[in-house]
């Protein structure tokens, strides 16, 4: 007669098999999506040279639009040599953790360009405008640009394309703690090292979060400025400081890039000129 199985022993085994399948997913997404997340950015980086070699827009205005965007390109091709080295090492020697956390400056390039961005000035050159001169003018600079949609549509495409970058650097902190939650000490050396690295991405989230509230706080002084004529002695630059916990709902460590979850941008990538990875 054969024994029992101890139904804890089996319970333990499925589970580990569980989680073990979770992480392989979670490492696929990770790595595949950043694939795919750079051949975007060197699509973006192509057509701000091509745009900028063209003459078409004044330098300001492409300052405006992709601010540093080669920087984040030279970045991140950098950061997926590493994802590709650690993802082929066996499972018990991937230190994650450590390769998030020797790039938690690197990702700083994130902070000149979420400051930069700006949807409603991207807007502004895509809507008709009450002057006519000004619309005249809007109109003839997408119908030159036209020449360039075989590398980015101007208007349907170049938003999403945008936005992408902010999108991104919010999804980390959610990979490495999907990770975390599908590994232990007892079978992961790197565990402690893994929770570090959400840590760091955690910091990163934080310091865009804060640029972001900046600009918009600057903003709102130079809305204040052009509706009230005589401020009686306030100074307007020191109206409306935000804490850590500001009025747009953001906390410490947590990814909310003063964006609505619910953005028609956020809820679409940019259309790939190759094939996207499988979700």
């Amino acid at each position: 007669m054969l024994p029992k199985a101890d139904p804890y022993v089996v319970i333990r085994k499925h589970s580990e098999e569980y989680k073990q399948e979770a992480r392989n997913n979670i490492i696929r997404e990770l790595v595949d999506t950043e694939r795919y997340y750079v051949r975007q950015c060197e699509i973006l980086q192509n057509y701000a040279t091509v745009l900028s070699k063209s003459g078409l827009l004044p330098r300001r205005t492409i300052h405006r639009l992709f601010s540093n965007s080669a920087d984040l390109l030279a970045f991140h091709r950098k950061f997926l040599a590493g994802l590709e080295v650690t993802n082929k090492l066996p499972w018990e020697e991937q230190r994650w953790g450590w390769h998030f956390l020797q790039a938690e400056e690197g990702f700083r390039v994130y902070e000149p360009y979420c400051a930069n961005f700006s949807e409603g000035y991207l807007n502004d050159l895509h809507r008709t405008n009450r002057n006519p001169l000004v619309s005249n003018r809007i109109v003839q600079m997408q119908e030159s640009l036209a020449v360039f949609d075989h590398l980015i549509h101007f208007k349907n495409e170049l938003p999403a394309f945008l936005i992408y970058p902010i999108g991104r650097v919010c999804k980390y902190p959610l990979l490495i703690e999907a990770l975390l939650k599908n590994s232990s000490r007892d079978t992961h050396q790197y565990h402690d090292e893994l929770k570090s690295g959400l840590a760091a991405m955690k910091r990163v989230v934080d310091r865009v979060n804060n640029v972001q509230r900046r600009i918009e706080n600057m903003q709102t002084a130079v809305d204040l400025r052009r509706c009230v004529v005589d401020w009686r002695g306030h100074e307007v630059d020191t109206f409306g400081a935000r804490h850590e916990q500001n009025r747009s709902g953001c906390q410490a460590g947590v990814p909310c890039i003063p964006i609505r979850a619910d953005h028609p941008l956020l809820r679409r990538r940019p259309r790939s000129r190759s094939s996207e990875p499988a979700s």
